[in-house]
């Protein structure tokens, strides 16, 4: 568990981390429901990423090969699927606790 407090975001316990093509960091808070974006240049926090009530307990998360990012989402059993901009687009089910 990750409890730091990061340029005044607290990052809950991470669960999943993933690197885009730039480097920016990527973290899925588990018990805040969102994935946080940190600069790979400079560690800093960039933004929220993905939140609110799409998320229910993220705990993997990952770039695939198309550039697309995906997100195992622990409380509906689904992997979601978002546009390099955070945009959802696509939602598979039954990973049962699956990570990537």
């Amino acid at each position: 568990q990750l409890n730091t407090a990061l340029d005044g975001n607290v990052l809950g316990p991470a669960m999943g981390v993933a690197l885009d093509v730039d480097n920016n960091i990527y973290i899925s808070d588990f018990e805040a429901n969102k994935i946080l974006r940190y600069s790979g240049a400079t560690g800093s926090f960039s933004d929220v990423f993905i939140a609110g009530s799409q998320l229910s307990y993220p705990i993997g998360a990952t770039f695939g090969p198309d550039g697309n990012f995906y997100v195992t989402n622990r409380g509906t059993s689904s992997v979601l699927r978002y546009k390099p901009d955070g945009t959802k687009f696509g939602v598979g089910g039954n990973t049962s606790d699956a990570t990537l």
